[in-house]
Order: structure tokens, then sequence, then C-alpha cells
């Protein structure tokens, strides 16, 4: 949620800078990137913290094909979103019964309330936010996209490497 609403706090703000006449388009082109960096880091976060919670008899390959898979649906689900698109959650909050002795007889547990409530509270304070003219995010949505921009990314650090090994290597 704190994702969100920089998301769109950011994409506010860079709508107005555009409206602005001096304002430089590496500027607004900069303000993307930040853009769809704070995304992108959240869906990693997000997707990093569902990995976790998964069951633990789940082996490393099994982990990262879900680890692909989430992020993918993320990525299509912030796309649509930044395109205007509105989402409606609805759920029915679970009933937690007791029996005379105290012992839980539902199926549902405390802390699926807890749960319950958690999500409850975020979707009340998730309002409706007008759209911004042009969308910023093109974020990967196949897998071949996501395996491009890792080996990018890959790369990119280590060409930062040995650019900062050249760097020390001459101040020596």
């Amino acid at each position: 949620m704190n994702a969100h609403k920089t998301y769109w706090e950011t994409k506010k703000i860079k709508e107005d800078l555009k409206n602005q006449q001096n304002v430089s388009e590496t500027t607004l082109t900069s303000l993307d990137n930040d853009i769809e960096g704070i995304v992108k880091a959240a869906i990693n976060e997000c997707a990093e913290s569902l990995i976790e919670q998964a069951h633990d008899s789940l082996d490393s390959g099994r982990k990262n094909e879900l680890r692909t898979s989430l992020k993918l649906s993320l990525n299509k689900l912030a796309n649509r979103l930044d395109r205007g698109f509105n989402l409606e959650i609805r759920f029915n909050k679970p009933e937690v019964e007791f029996n005379e002795e105290d012992e839980l007889v539902s199926e549902y547990s405390e802390e699926d309330v807890e749960i319950y409530d958690k999500i409850k509270n975020h979707c009340d304070n998730f309002n409706y936010i007008e759209a911004c003219e042009n969308p910023v995010l093109s974020l990967p949505e196949s897998k071949e996209e996501i395996e491009k921009e890792e080996q990018e990314n890959k790369s990119n650090s280590r060409k930062k490497a040995k650019k900062t090994t050249r760097k020390k290597i001459a101040k020596k």
C-alpha cells in the first residue's frame, strides 16, 4: 500500500511538472524510471514475502518458478492499474467457532480473522485514483522478458564492478 501511494504521488508530481514549460524531457524520463523502480521493488518484495510464506517443503526450483509467476502476475496487474483499470476486492469474513471447552471447531483460525481485518483495513483506505493521461509503466509480462531484464541487470552490475576495479587500480 505504501508503494502504491508513493507511486501515485510521484506520478502526479510528474504530470504537474510536465505541464510546466521549463522542465526538461530528461527530468521527466528520470521520474518515469524512478516510478518504475518503485513499482518493481514493491513487486519483488511482495513476491519474496509470498514465497517465504509458502510451504517449507518446496524445493528451490519450484520456489523460483512460483517467484517468476508471481512477478508476471503482479507486473500485469500493475500495468493495467497504471492504464486506469479498476480493481474491486470482495471477500467474506471467516467465522470462527469455539465449543464449550474453548476449543476451535471451525475451519478458520483466529489468525485468519486477523488477516481478514488487515486486508479489510487496506481495502477501506484504497480509494479510486483518477488515472493520469499517460501510463508510465511498461513492466515485463512474459517469462522471456523477465529473464532478459535479469540478464541485463547482471550484465550492468558486472560492468559497474569492472569500472570500479579499474578506478581503484588507476588510483594506486
